[in-house]
């Protein structure tokens, strides 16, 4: 209208854009009595995810990264960035490995490189002994772990052979877990013998004797006696008495000048002059001479000489026929002549 009044002007207000942000989603928000809206948090973004308030995600590039989207108290958004921390420090015997690169993981882990044993570390696979050698330990790996294998030895009783023939002395062999058992002294049932010993056996032939081998270990040796069953001519064998090895030669004949004379026979030399006899003398035989007496013929004149065997006799003599006369003889009265 013309003329002097008031008027009314209108002018148009032009409201910013609301810019989308690498890090947020924003929306428009009507404001009361503004004519621009104002931009509205409404989630978190990171690489083109969308992240809703109060939650959480791990960075792609780190794994020990994560954030998590949470309000601020002017209405707004904001990334909270958390850095996990690993512990590498492991105990003795194991070895901090890292994550492998595409595992998504932060952090490493310990892993057994050895067996600790009383303090000490050991190998994968190493062999270690007791001190008394009698336990054998080898460090094993076994589902990702390791473990301590225990092997234990088993000695011997004594040899049951060797305590029957010998006395055994227990004695440390160095770096076994076992000991030896050496003999000492020679045993035959209930009797025990000392080195060079001799003793009897059920066999009168046999003896056995405590004696060292040639590597210096007692040892049982037989000496066994040989019998000579042949006996000289006029000898015969006699079997050998209980409890004796051997027989003996007993003389069965005289043997004189090559001839075998059985007990108690007699015969005479070829001059008649000697008569021999084989007689038993206790457990021998021997042979008795005796030599034939001859007369004394000095005072027998040749002629009359005469051999008899052996010996010269004196041919005897007839004697003169004598006439023979009666005579009394007195008695006396107890009746002696």
């Amino acid at each position: 209208r013309s003329g002097r009044g008031p008027t009314v002007r209108c002018s148009t207000t032009d409201c910013a854009p609301i810019q989308a942000t690498e890090d947020f989603v924003l929306q428009p928000r009507p404001v009361p009595f503004k004519c621009c809206p104002e931009a509205e948090y409404v989630a978190c973004r990171d690489e083109d995810k969308v992240y809703k308030v109060g939650e959480t995600w791990t960075s792609p590039y780190d794994a020990c990264v994560s954030y998590v989207c949470q309000a601020t108290e002017d209405g707004k958004l904001t990334k909270v960035t958390t850095k996990q921390s690993c512990v590498k420090d492991c105990d003795p015997g194991w070895q901090y490995v890292p994550p492998a690169p595409d595992s998504g993981l932060c952090c490493g882990k310990c892993k057994p490189q050895a067996c600790v044993y009383h303090g000490e570390s050991h190998a994968i696979g190493e062999h270690w002994v007791s001190p008394d050698y009698c336990t054998v330990y080898t460090c094993i790996e076994s589902n990702d772990t390791l473990q301590i294998q225990i092997s234990n030895t088993t000695c011997p009783d004594e040899p049951e052979e060797s305590k029957k023939s010998f006395v055994l002395k227990e004695k440390v062999v160095p770096g076994q877990c076992c000991k030896s058992y050496e003999p000492i002294a020679c045993r035959d049932g209930n009797k025990i013998y000392q080195e060079g010993q001799t003793w009897p056996t059920s066999d009168p032939c046999k003896n056995t004797t405590c004696v060292r081998d040639d590597t210096g270990r007692l040892t049982h040796t037989s000496l066994v006696q040989t019998c000579v069953n042949e006996c000289e001519p006029g000898w015969k064998h006699v079997a050998p008495r209980p409890g004796e090895c051997c027989g003996s030669c007993k003389q069965a004949t005289c043997l004189y000048d090559g001839e075998m004379h059985l007990p108690g026979t007699t015969w005479s030399s070829d001059d008649q002059c000697k008569n021999y006899t084989c007689d038993v003398d206790g457990d021998r035989l021997a042979v008795s001479i005796s030599v034939v007496s001859c007369p004394d013929v000095s005072d027998c004149s040749p002629e009359d000489l005469v051999n008899d065997t052996c010996c010269q006799v004196c041919k005897e003599k007839p004697q003169a026929l004598k006439t023979c006369m009666r005579e009394s003889l007195g008695v006396s009265a107890a009746g002696a002549v």
